[in-house]
């Protein structure tokens, strides 16, 4: 029996509800006037002496080789599990001792062997302690869990996950499920650890188990899992572990296709701002300075198109131009013009001869304003929110 499997069992009671917080020596009174008053429930008979037991394991001056005992954490009709400290060394260390009346030969041989079947089957360093008061131990890497401010996420399953593992390979091992107290549930660096000195030949409903996994992981991607289990409570931690590992892979696999899809946003935003620079930088090159000529115009007159570096006009020798780059930028109507021209009429040696123009210019010039057009496409398209 444990402090927190007893006051389970208590709440489960309606009139017995209101005693689950009371101190072990008063809880043992109040549970035996309502004994008293009840001769014939048997469960409550049994809750009594629980409770008795518990109060006398604490009043009483249980000794240990080496250790200054403390908090109860686990009782069964011969040996009482305490938190307890070396004195030698001054750690913390869980503690399991002969009660009083069991100090035996045959009862110091059992509790040998299961010194020696926890060091067999589990890591971590289980120390048996011969001597007057002989004493199985285990070091205690923190705090109680409950005792912790509520984790993150992250944290807490690590927490819910460590505490799942450690049950499974007791399983494992054959040394049976326990129905862990808070004080077995243990802060550590790996993110809590078990650290129980029982073994169990029965299986143990871990519906209570499920509800502080609750507490370690108020919000997480197993929260469907652990309520399933306090809704239909699983018989072993065997039953419950795939359902756990199903739910932690199913998150792993939406966090990263979460990582995968940022990823791809922040590379298409940085592609799109190289492209946009690109097009920038690009759009900053003026036109070409010089003269050439460029088709002949309705009226048989041949047409000319003049840049001087900042501006580009094209038409007839004689007759007013059309600006295609001014002052404002391309004009992409006037542009197509032009190269629609130059496809009909390319440019030719003898025109350009006529009008003392570059031929060599002339190309060069067109192929600038059709560039100068695919630009204008280009950030048209980029100007469209994505």
């Amino acid at each position: 029996m444990t402090p927190t499997r007893l006051r389970r069992l208590l709440r489960d009671r309606e009139d017995a509800r209101e005693l689950a917080d009371l101190d072990p020596p008063e809880l043992a009174v109040a549970l035996e006037v309502l004994a008293e008053a009840d001769p014939s429930d048997r469960a409550l008979e049994r809750l009594t002496l629980e409770a008795q037991a518990w109060a006398d394991l604490e009043d009483t001056a249980l000794r240990g080789t080496g250790l200054r005992l403390g908090r109860v954490v686990r009782w069964d009709d011969w040996t009482v599990t305490c938190e307890a400290v070396d004195v030698v060394s001054g750690h913390d260390v869980l503690a399991r001792v002969l009660r009083p009346h069991a100090r035996t030969p045959a009862h110091r041989r059992r509790l040998s062997r299961t010194a020696r079947a926890l060091a067999a089957a589990l890591p971590g360093p289980y120390e048996e302690r011969s001597g007057a008061d002989p004493a199985v131990c285990a070091p205690l890497p923190g705090g109680p869990l409950v005792e912790g401010a509520p984790p993150d996420v992250a944290v807490g399953l690590r927490a819910a996950l460590r505490i799942a593992a450690d049950l499974e390979a007791r399983e494992r091992a054959g040394l049976g499920t326990v129905d862990p107290d808070e004080n077995e549930l243990r802060q550590a660096p790996e993110g809590a650890r078990l650290v129980c000195l029982q073994l169990s030949a029965d299986p143990v409903r871990l519906d209570d188990l499920v509800g502080r996994l609750f507490h370690v992981l108020p919000d997480g991607p197993l929260d469907a899992v652990l309520d399933g289990a306090v809704e239909l409570p699983p018989a072993s931690m065997a039953e419950l572990a795939p359902a756990l590992l199903g739910a932690l892979a199913q998150e792993l696999a939406s966090a990263r296709h979460g990582v995968v899809t940022r990823w791809k946003s922040r590379r298409h935003a940085h592609d799109l701002a190289r492209l946009r620079a690109l097009v920038d930088r690009l759009s900053g090159f003026p036109p070409p300075a010089g003269r050439g000529a460029v088709g002949v115009d309705m009226e048989g007159r041949t047409t000319v198109l003049v840049g001087d570096g900042r501006t580009l006009s094209w038409g007839p020798v004689d007759g007013p131009s059309l600006a295609i780059v001014s002052e404002q930028g391309l004009h992409p109507r006037t542009a197509r013009r032009l190269l629609r021209a130059r496809s009909d009429a390319p440019p030719s040696a003898r025109l350009n001869a006529l009008v003392d123009g570059d031929i060599a210019y002339a190309e060069h010039a067109c192929r600038w304003v059709a560039a100068a057009l695919s630009l204008r496409t280009v950030r048209l398209l980029l100007a469209v929110p994505t």
